[in-house]
């Protein structure tokens, strides 16, 4: 008797919960099934919707195919509807209407897409591309700006896109196509040149360098240094933009070759400083945030080292 009591009051603590959750939930301004003749009700499937103000809201079809935007979400107007899914496109242009009484529904049929290559993210056209992790680790700096799709889609020869790469080392970081920023001065040295990793095992390459940066993984592996940190002057700087619990191969080989050395958890902490700053309007708390990432384990080489760097003015011409 006492078991057929539980399990009775268990079973209408459920209904009870069901109907409170049904009470309680979002009533949605759009919703409908995304539906293939492929596989039937596609889970999984990003269901975006633009609409007044360019405001995209986005959310995910679950395993029966149904997607729903909350009301407390979409406000009434005119919406775009897009989805991502990948080997398929939207069967055609779809818009809607919505209204402040909600409520409607917009079921969207997809078809195998034509062209797949366009729906490629960046990770996947890397993972396309030929070559060793090695040989492609320099082509992810591409992603700063522009899409890897540019990249793969071009149709120039080595000499046009040899003169495009160096047109594109006039633009800093996180310039994009739409919005192309020129670097507001001259690199140190009033230039750049490009040369082989290989060269820089030369003494008339570094000879004199007063500031080397790594900004590659090279040195993080077992491969050997593609150069003679020796062949620097004594007052060189070495600046390695990784950072981690111990020092680089990179800063090791120049700490023993008597030169200064920094990481990369400097550049960390003050680009971390600024985005707070940025963020809050308030001023950074630089040293907890310096102290936060010693106490992480992180190893702040050498702070004096850049504090004490000054770069030589070129020579007034």
């Amino acid at each position: 008797m006492k078991i057929r009591v539980t399990l009775l009051a268990a079973l209408a603590a459920a209904f009870a919960s069901a109907f409170l959750w049904g009470q309680t939930r979002p009533a949605a301004a759009l919703s409908g099934r995304v539906m293939s003749a492929e596989e039937g009700p596609m889970e999984g499937v990003l269901v975006s919707a633009r609409g007044p103000g360019s405001m995209t809201i986005t959310v995910v079809s679950d395993a029966e195919g149904r997607y729903a935007f909350p009301s407390s979400k979409a406000q009434a107007g005119r919406y775009t509807i897009r989805i991502r899914a990948v080997g398929y496109d939207l069967d055609s242009p779809r818009d809607v209407t919505l209204t402040a009484n909600g409520g409607v529904t917009a079921d969207l049929k997809l078809t195998k897409t034509q062209d797949l290559a366009s729906q490629l993210s960046n990770s996947e056209w890397l993972a396309s591309f030929p070559g060793t992790e090695q040989q492609k680790a320099s082509v992810r700096a591409c992603t700063h700006c522009h899409t890897l799709e540019r990249v793969a889609r071009s149709r120039y020869d080595v000499e046009k896109l040899t003169a495009v790469i160096g047109r594109m080392a006039t633009y800093p970081q996180l310039s994009f196509p739409l919005m192309i920023q020129k670097l507001v001065a001259a690199r140190i040295g009033g230039g750049t040149t490009a040369v082989p990793l290989a060269a820089l095992r030369r003494d008339d390459v570094l000879g004199d360098a007063d500031l080397v940066i790594n900004a590659t993984p090279v040195g993080l592996t077992n491969a050997k240094l593609p150069i003679r940190h020796a062949a620097t002057p004594r007052r060189c700087l070495f600046v390695d933009l990784v950072y981690g619990a111990r020092p680089t191969p990179f800063l090791v080989a120049a700490t023993r070759a008597g030169r200064r050395v920094l990481d990369g958890g400097h550049m960390l902490l003050h680009q971390g400083a600024l985005a707070f700053e940025r963020w809050t309007g308030e001023r950074a708390p630089r040293a907890a945030m310096a102290r936060a990432l010693r106490d992480a384990g992180l190893a702040l080489t050498q702070p004096d080292a850049a504090a004490s760097f000054r770069v030589p003015r070129p020579p007034t011409r």
